[in-house]
């Protein structure tokens, strides 16, 4: 009897592999909460470490802050030294037509920023206004003041220009002749004053950018710390399917309080020193 193939009429059942979806955060969370573990900041860090490294980077903070109030200080002082006014002494023997005709030979240079003429009387006023004791001793031994002319410049590089007008200007005999040689000694004295601030403002400037990049630096090792202490939790995490986010979180935290509690130790000691 021949052997008949039974034929059957059922399809064959594929297995097919399911593609796993990456576990969510909250079903992260659960699983260690279910399994007794807490994530907490700090966790497995010593005092010491964390101590040293709060005060650490508070150190360099107050140090970068130093260095941007010093700078700050020095471009203000640059700006006070630029604008400082060039005076001019006039003689007793000036008359006020020479007077009003030099200041309006003044108003036509381009390099003049600002003119202000200052009688003696005036001048004699404004140091009532700051010490009246000062006023009544000079009223009594006179007014140690002479007239002058206060102008100032509109850039540092045009006082040549400035002296030349003045020794040229047909009414040069109105100002002291002595005090006229004295100008570009002056002048001098100020251009090196500008140069020092200059330099110290660089200076402080680059102390301020290494001290920020110290504070990356340190920043920087104290995560590369915690990533080495904790590469178990941080492999199962990834073996989870944590999300990069997830994984960074916490050590975004730790660095964010460390900076918290160093910026108000900075601010602190700032307040005190300054």
């Amino acid at each position: 009897m021949p052997v008949q193939a039974l034929k059957s009429t059922e399809k064959p059942v594929i297995n097919s592999v399911k593609e796993e979806e990456p576990i969510s955060l909250d079903g992260v969370s659960k699983f260690l909460a279910a399994s007794g573990y807490k994530r907490r900041l700090f966790c497995g860090v010593r005092y010491s470490d964390l101590i040293l490294t709060t005060i650490f980077v508070s150190g360099i903070s107050l140090v970068f802050s130093l260095c941007v109030s010093s700078a700050m200080h020095e471009s203000n002082a640059i700006l006070e030294v630029e604008k400082k006014p060039i005076q001019l002494f006039l003689s007793n023997s000036a008359t006020s037509s020479q007077v009003q005709t030099f200041l309006q030979a003044l108003t036509t240079l381009p390099h003049v920023e600002n003119i202000n003429y200052l009688t003696s009387e005036r001048q004699l006023a404004m140091v009532g206004e700051v010490d009246v004791e000062s006023m009544d001793v000079m009223l009594n031994s006179g007014n140690p003041f002479a007239d002058r002319i206060d102008v100032t410049l509109s850039s540092k590089d045009a006082a040549p220009a400035f002296l030349g007008f003045l020794k040229s200007s047909e009414l040069g005999s109105i100002f002291h002749p002595q005090y006229i040689l004295e100008i570009p000694k002056q002048w001098e004295e100020t251009l090196a004053r500008i140069k020092s601030h200059q330099f110290y403002n660089v200076l402080f400037s680059t102390f301020a950018v290494i001290s920020i990049l110290m504070i990356f630096m340190v920043m920087f090792q104290f995560v590369r710390m915690r990533l080495k202490s904790m590469e178990r939790q941080i492999k199962t995490f990834k073996l989870l399917g944590a999300s990069s986010w997830l994984i960074w979180k916490p050590f975004m935290a730790e660095v964010a309080v460390i900076m918290i509690f160093a910026f108000a130790v900075t601010g602190v000691s700032f307040s005190y020193i300054v």
